[in-house]
């Protein structure tokens, strides 16, 4: 298929009906993910994994009978595909003795462990590295629901109205869910949607069942905001300080419709975060928030933005102070004892060590965790045994160094891409890039001590937001693509028919299987 350098569409033709039904399943996929209880259930997975399945098609579908300039390429492909590609290759069976020449100690467990078995040699024979296939299939599911999406916003939402309008929908998703976490917090009875039960008997995390899960949603929905709002705000003080004066006369006049609800919605966000009371929100929340205030304040055309954190700080100590600040304050004070984690997630990072020592190159396979661990828990806290409570280790325990690698790798061009808008920043759509990072920011390092990115609520929401700094990462080019009649030549529509064939049928395996 032919490639083309992935620029910023800067034109605004008639969207077809394929992008506007692309834009709406996207945009529904995220609203619906975090009122589904961030998606831990195998109905809300099957969900997610049709629509998203959905979106992939409606675009390929879009470029068999309505051309446009094709798949875009980005080096980001690269890692992705290679590490679906391994996920897979852990899914083969292969004969037991390359899987001894692979991974000699996979091998050599799976025999001490089925050997007793009535005629082992066809419990054994063929052997995969996954050490569960059936968890691993599961979450290859939800890996390719992903992908699917970071693939399709990459491609499609390539103007600024789509930008804006794609950041505004996450600013007002994230707004809901907090406004819903504070009235369960100051109406509620201790279950979420009020007659919903949880399993720790509170329902301080609004839809979320885990509030340390919770955590992840919200700071990315607050760098949408933020990134929104630094947008807006460029657009609407283009060539004038955007002073805090001014910015209170302009959100007092009619011409601020809208724009008055971000630094709201921020607040709320904000004050949703502590409120959940997650250590591992509020610290990475506050870590992010820093990063880009000193991003801000570094660039002389963008410091007087800087006021933006102030405001959304004082929302959110309003709300918090409002709510219940002594439960907040005693929380954060839990910080200053070691002894749970040492004894806990440390015991846990140690045990993990031990088990990718065993398993380095291709791990246990994806989505073992929970039943390879238990053989080198050491730990006293059984209820941290379902996640390894930090995304690295798991990820290095289940993929080995190949897995890890390419997600080290992705995390690396999506990062080039953010300095490259940081130093550019030639128009206001660009501006975009601190929200964007404020979020993924956030998220890396609230993954240092939880699993949410386990949840497809928190991963398709981080993929959007990589695949939006991708977008605004393109380089500048005017070279204008030709839609109505080179696109639709045999180069593009054949390999777009085969794309559609073989989606088609892994979308049908994802569904049925």
């Amino acid at each position: 298929m032919r490639q083309y350098e992935p620029i910023l569409d800067n034109t605004r033709p008639v969207l077809s009906r394929f992008d506007a039904a692309i834009e709406m399943m996207v945009i529904g996929l995220l609203a619906f993910m975090p009122l589904a209880f961030g998606v831990v259930h195998a109905w809300s997975e099957e969900v997610v994994v049709v629509l998203s399945g959905a979106v992939v098609v409606c675009f390929l579908l879009r470029i068999v009978f309505f051309g446009g300039p094709g798949i875009v390429w980005s080096w980001s492909y690269i890692p992705l595909t290679l590490f679906v590609l391994m996920v897979v290759f852990q899914l083969v069976p292969l004969p037991a003795d390359v899987v001894g020449l692979i991974s000699p100690n996979t091998a050599a467990l799976k025999t001490e462990l089925l050997g007793d078995l009535p005629n082992p040699d066809r419990a054994l024979e063929p052997m995969t590295l996954s050490f569960y296939p059936h968890a691993t299939a599961h979450d290859l599911r939800l890996v390719l629901a992903v992908a699917g999406v970071f693939v399709v916003v990459l491609n499609v939402f390539r103007r600024k109205d789509q930008i804006k309008r794609l950041l505004m929908a996450i600013t007002i998703i994230g707004g809901v869910v907090a406004v819903i976490t504070l009235a369960q917090n100051i109406f509620g009875n201790g279950k979420i949607y009020w007659f919903v039960p949880t399993r720790y008997g509170g329902a301080h995390s609004g839809p979320f069942v885990n509030h340390s899960n919770y955590g992840q949603f919200m700071n990315l929905s607050i760098g949408a905001a933020f990134g929104l709002l630094c947008v807006k705000l460029h657009e609407t003080f283009a060539g004038r300080r955007s002073t805090p004066a001014g910015i209170i006369e302009f959100l007092t006049s009619r011409a601020a419709k809208t724009l008055w609800l971000l630094p709201l919605m921020m607040g709320l966000c904000v004050a949703a975060v502590f409120v959940s009371l997650t250590r591992g929100g509020m610290v990475s929340l506050l870590a992010a928030m820093g990063f880009t205030t000193l991003l801000l304040t570094s660039r002389r055309s963008l410091r007087s933005h800087g006021w933006i954190m102030a405001v959304m700080a004082l929302i959110a100590f309003t709300c918090i102070l409002y709510v219940g600040f002594d439960a907040v304050y005693d929380r954060l004070a839990t910080l200053r004892d070691l002894d749970e984690a040492e004894s806990g997630r440390m015991q846990i990072l140690k045990d993990i060590w031990v088990v990718w020592t065993k398993f380095p190159v291709f791990g246990t396979g994806l989505g073992t965790h929970l039943v390879v661990y238990p053989m080198f828990d050491s730990s006293t806290i059984t209820a941290l045994a379902a996640h390894a409570e930090n995304e690295y280790a798991q990820a290095a325990e289940e993929t080995g160094l190949v897995g890890l690698g390419l997600l080290v790798i992705f995390g690396i061009i999506v990062w080039l891409n953010y300095a490259r808008n940081v130093r550019k920043s030639n128009s206001s759509i660009h501006l975009a890039t601190y929200g964007l990072g404020f979020g993924i920011l956030a998220i890396l390092v609230h993954s240092l001590s939880d699993f949410g990115q386990h949840l497809p609520a928190n991963s398709v929401l981080s993929a959007t937001l990589c695949a939006l700094l991708l977008v605004l990462g393109r380089r500048k080019d005017n070279t204008r693509h030709e839609y109505a009649g080179n696109t639709r030549r045999v180069c593009v529509v054949v390999p777009a028919c085969i794309l559609l064939v073989g989606s088609l049928a892994v979308w049908a395996w994802a569904i049925v299987g």
